[in-house]
């Protein structure tokens, strides 16, 4: 994960961890899926754990149960390989998978309204 895409996890998390529906179930439906090791070490033993490559960073359990896999993206990023047959395993499930390459992007990808405005997050970048 290069810089870009960090500040953009960022982002959404700040504006998703400090808005008024704590308490909604919205919630429990929107996580991250953190799968980035901080060093090879690291990531050999999170590949111990279970962690697989490739998997998306964010998931979204709608309402109706229809799971939409989030791909965090720069303008200029592409999928690794392993992303690509993550993708196609979601797909061929009936899954929605999408990549967001900015924050109003990924609101978009949930269909939810962005709970902060981007220009109000300490987040900046």
């Amino acid at each position: 994960m290069n810089r870009k895409e960090e500040i953009l996890h960022q982002k959404i998390s700040e504006a998703w961890n400090n808005t008024h529906l704590y308490d909604h179930p919205e919630k429990q439906r929107l996580f991250c899926i953190w799968t980035n090791a901080q060093s090879k070490q690291y990531g050999n033993k999170m590949r111990t754990m279970g962690v697989k490559p490739g998997i998306s960073d964010w998931a979204y359990i709608a309402a109706d149960g229809q799971i939409t896999w989030i791909e965090l993206k720069t303008e200029e990023g592409h999928q690794s390989p392993d992303q690509i047959k993550f993708q196609n395993l979601c797909v061929s499930l009936g899954h929605q998978y999408k990549i967001a390459r900015s924050y109003s992007e990924f609101w978009e990808c949930v269909g939810i309204e962005a709970p902060i405005e981007e220009s109000e997050l300490k987040t900046k970048g």
